[in-house]
């Protein structure tokens, strides 16, 4: 151990029994072979390492509904972890109209230059398969996000790796689940107060700003993970202290008998008027959107509010 160097790449994996793993790739200076052979970019070691973690969720067709569910409530953050930067809540509300089992998911993912990550995403489908893939695309993107991609780029190396994955499942003659999935993906420097974020066939944040006034950015929606375009772009927004950013999938926003545009307004005004506490921020909105019937679609809500 004493002639391993500095780590050049470093990788936090966590599987979904719980356990974690920390994954360091180092120069060797002992080995003449090693030093022979040219180290993989960063890109491609991280992703030989997503693909690896894509491949551990396989659908689990032996598992009950019950064991799903339970599996997926822990591949969600217990606790999310605002990085001393940001005030960060969430809620999340499974449809009960397939058993408390979907494929919405969203995370915060501090770095160690001092950005924060946000992401919300939801995979195609509902049910075992859907709780599946949210797994995979869940640990891909948290590995991709310590290689400090641009958002658009980011999403461009999730696309493909979901892409692979689906392409070898198929040759090998696996039986195939939905691979498809919107997502998106900000990116919050605190020290500059700017936000660059990129979409994947996902709807637009709220900015909820400290007047009161609630906006929505004018972000390209992209194309959907899993297609293979990878037809993405990032925004990038200053965000003034205090403001609230919202993530959200569309089960919050789209319902029988309603567009997108009339579930957005909706959703703003429900921001307008909530409290400014972001945990009853989030109960309030939920409330006032959904009800208190059963959910027609998985929703998820992450809030973030600057410092």
């Amino acid at each position: 151990m004493a002639r391993l160097y500095q780590p050049s790449q470093h990788f936090p994996v966590n599987r979904r029994d719980s356990t974690h793993y920390e994954i360091y790739t180092v120069k060797e200076p002992g080995f003449p072979q090693a030093r022979r052979r040219p180290p993989a970019p960063a890109s491609e070691t991280s992703s030989q390492v997503s693909m690896a973690m894509l491949a551990e969720f396989r659908p689990f067709a032996t598992w009950t509904v019950e064991d799903m569910a339970a599996t997926q409530r822990n591949l969600l953050p217990r606790r999310l972890n605002g990085a001393g930067v940001l005030d960060v809540a969430s809620r999340y509300l499974p449809s009960d109209l397939y058993e408390g089992v979907g494929g919405d998911w969203f995370d915060t993912i501090p770095l160690p230059d001092g950005r924060i990550a946000l992401v919300v995403g939801d995979v195609t489908g509902h049910g075992i398969y859907a709780a599946a893939g949210m797994g995979r695309m869940r640990t891909a993107v948290r590995t991709l996000t310590y290689e400090g991609l641009p958002p658009h780029e980011l999403l461009a190396h999730l696309d493909h790796l979901v892409v692979r994955l689906a392409e070898e499942e198929d040759h090998g003659g696996a039986p195939t689940d939905p691979t498809g999935a919107t997502c998106l993906y900000a990116l919050y420097d605190p020290a500059t107060r700017r936000c660059v974020m990129a979409a994947a066939g996902h709807p637009p944040p709220a900015l909820l700003h400290p007047s009161g006034e609630v906006s929505f950015p004018r972000l390209l929606s992209g194309t959907p993970i899993g297609v293979g375009l990878a037809s993405f772009e990032s925004l990038e927004l200053e965000l003034d202290r205090g403001t609230v950013l919202a993530l959200y999938t569309d089960g919050l926003i789209e319902t029988r008998g309603s567009d997108l545009e009339a579930g957005m307004r909706r959703l703003g005004a429900a921001l307008a008027r909530a409290p400014r506490t972001l945990d009853d921020l989030c109960a309030s909105v939920i409330g006032s959107i959904v009800g208190d019937g059963p959910a027609e679609d998985d929703v998820a809500l992450l809030v973030a509010r600057t410092r």
